[in-house]
């Protein structure tokens, strides 16, 4: 009842972990497939297996290019996705650089879109961006931040630059060939733009979430 009336998450069972019956292990349903499309990111699953009963897209906006901390401070985030007919979808939050979904089944067992290390694998100190394969990096989360820039348009003060950075963003965004580097950079100066567009979209928390840090 404490737990409860205080909102704590209780934990999920581990697959992996010691006790678990093979029989059990065959009901979890397995990830067959990642996708994304815009700012929509899902994947499939299996089904006729233990049904899946909730998901949440878990999202960063501060990898290592944008961290101050010797990049360490990788701080995740979460927002609701959607189950439906063997698929999960959520939207991607505006400039998220890397996504995974976190679900459960009917059995309690967790779910992860990627394989995710436990901590006996990985020291606190690691950096999930650096593990997730696909992670849905990059070019949701920046399709989510141009749409959220011309969302601030009608009433922006500085139009010119907020179009410039919409602009350039849009490019990166379309290219095939960009690293990580220039997604960050262009991710940084459209939040950026939109902080100084004198908007409601620039007072936002979607991109004051660290106002102490000037990287943001």
């Amino acid at each position: 009842v404490y737990l409860e009336k205080n909102g704590a998450v209780m934990p999920y069972r581990n697959a992996s972990a010691r006790g678990v019956k093979d029989a059990e292990k065959s009901n979890i349903p397995k990830i067959i497939s990642l996708d994304s499309s815009q700012d929509q990111v899902s994947l499939k699953f299996e089904t006729g297996k233990n049904k899946i009963v909730e998901a949440e897209l878990y999202y960063t906006l501060n990898p290592k290019q944008f961290d101050t901390t010797r990049g360490h401070r990788e701080e995740w985030f979460k927002v609701p996705a959607k189950i439906m007919n063997g698929k999960i979808t959520a939207t991607a939050p505006p400039g998220a650089t890397h996504m995974a979904f976190v679900m459960r089944d009917s059995q309690n067992f967790m779910l992860s879109s990627e394989p995710l290390p436990t901590y006996g694998q990985k020291d606190v100190g690691h950096r999930d961006t650096q593990v997730l394969e696909n992670g849905y990096a990059w070019k949701p989360g920046l399709y989510s931040l141009i749409k959220y820039a011309k969302s601030a348009k009608s009433e922006a003060q500085n139009i010119k630059e907020l179009e410039s950075k919409i602009q350039l963003a849009i490019k990166t965004y379309n290219s095939s060939q960009v690293d990580e580097d220039s997604y960050a950079k262009v991710i940084f100066e459209l939040r950026k733009a939109i902080r100084n567009s004198g908007t409601s979209q620039g007072k936002s928390l979607i991109i004051n979430r660290f106002p102490t840090d000037p990287l943001y």
